[in-house]
């Protein structure tokens, strides 16, 4: 599995004795019909981003709220993952290290 700005999310399910890639799925793959729910949620973000950078400049309160959108895709996601695993019978399913994340989000940028 990887992760990063670009591509939220993208597995790849590998055979661990020959190394072969079995299938490889990213986030549209993932989410399907869903997909169009993650710029739904990636929209308003940036609104509210914008907004609180321009509170926190005028020193008023910025305490604007955040849609559970992003739980429900993160929970769609998670299923459709566990599926697939299960599908090709995987023994583990392999996440990166999620203290390097902001790193890799530079690197990215």
């Amino acid at each position: 599995m990887s992760l990063g700005l670009e591509n939220p999310a993208t597995i790849a399910v590998v055979n661990g004795t020959t190394g072969n890639v079995l299938t490889y799925r990213n986030i549209k793959q993932l989410l399907a019909e869903n997909y169009t729910l993650l710029n739904r949620q990636r929209q308003p973000k940036y609104l509210l981003s914008h907004q609180r950078h321009i509170a926190q400049r005028m020193a008023a309160p910025n305490d604007f709220g955040d849609s559970e959108l992003g739980e429900y895709i993160d929970r769609l996601l998670a299923k459709e993952i566990i599926a697939i695993a299960q599908t090709y019978k995987a023994g583990s399913i392999v996440l990166p290290k999620l203290g390097d994340m902001r790193e890799q989000i530079q690197a990215e940028i």
